[in-house]
């Protein structure tokens, strides 16, 4: 399969319905001349997931490709949470 702006951003706004997150693509960056990486911004703090999209050389399917924007989602989404968690060096704490 040969990925292509449109189909990537198919794939992963349904990893994104599928995990039912509120966020969206911010943009989809096309692979530079010199790189095979494509690159996927999310809104909503859920940063920028780089990726070839290739295993072995060989591109990968529709279904890896979801899978693997869904795990990097999960994570981000976990690093989101865990962060509101932590106390805030700022902030004072009284007893």
């Amino acid at each position: 399969m040969r990925l292509s702006r449109a189909t990537l951003e198919k794939i992963a706004n349904k990893a994104i319905e599928e995990l039912k997150l509120g966020c969206e693509i911010y943009f989809i960056a096309p692979p530079k001349a010199d790189s095979l990486l494509w690159c996927v911004n999310f809104t909503d703090d859920y940063g920028q997931l780089c990726d070839d999209f290739h295993e072995s050389g060989y591109p990968l399917d529709e279904q890896t490709i979801r899978q693997k924007i869904r795990n990097y989602l999960v994570d981000r989404y976990a690093e989101k949470k865990g962060s509101e968690n932590e106390p805030s060096a700022n902030k004072i704490h009284t007893f």
